[in-house]
């Protein structure tokens, strides 16, 4: 899409800033989703999201609730290194284009540490004078801030019946995931010595 190559290949010169200027996300919808636009993942993508065809969430796992050390390991420290043979794997099992499925692994920090990217901390009144909640608060005193907990997601373009259909699906793809996981992970030839962490 030699429009896209223009748009994102910034050479500094007045033309790039004027022609830049001219989009803006309705454009580049409208644009994506025409006829001048060959047929592709892109094209796919867009019309899907103008369609509100979005990708379902079907597969969510808290990393440490995987039962071996092994793969909680890799996943936390390496996942980068497996996503794409796991959306592979999951894409040809469950017979979706393994370039729309995605598999994501991300943090939630406990809510000591998120309240510090706040904007500032919320005083409250003990007495006459005013004090920091966090320092108040006893429950949240007793907040471990280092605790985190990591998550493993996969989104794909699935379509589901109707409630039943989707719940029946979820429970099967829930099971099937968590394999191919493991086995993506196991089949990296590297498990050998490592099974102890």
């Amino acid at each position: 899409m030699d429009y896209l190559c223009k748009l994102y290949s910034y050479d500094g010169s007045p033309e790039f800033l004027k022609e830049w200027l001219k989009w803006n996300d309705e454009v580049l919808v409208t644009t994506i989703c025409s006829d001048q636009t060959p047929e592709g993942y892109c094209k796919d993508i867009f019309q899907r999201l103008a369609a509100r065809k979005l990708f379902k969430r079907i597969f969510t796992k808290r990393i440490g609730d995987f039962k071996r050390p092994v793969i909680r390991q890799r996943i936390s420290e390496e996942f980068n290194k497996y996503r794409k043979d796991i959306e592979k794997a999951i894409g040809l099992n469950i017979s979706i284009e393994p370039c729309l499925v995605i598999a994501n692994k991300f943090t939630i920090q406990s809510v000591r540490e998120q309240s510090r990217n706040s904007e500032g901390s919320i005083l409250v009144l003990q007495g006459n004078t005013p004090n920091i909640f966090e320092e108040e608060s006893l429950l949240f005193r007793s907040i471990n801030e280092a605790e985190k907990d990591e998550f493993l997601e996969v989104y794909a373009p699935i379509v589901f019946k109707d409630d039943k259909d989707k719940k029946i699906r979820l429970r099967e793809y829930s099971e099937q995931i968590e394999v191919l996981i493991e086995n993506v992970i196991n089949d990296s030839g590297e498990e050998g010595n490592n099974e102890s962490i």
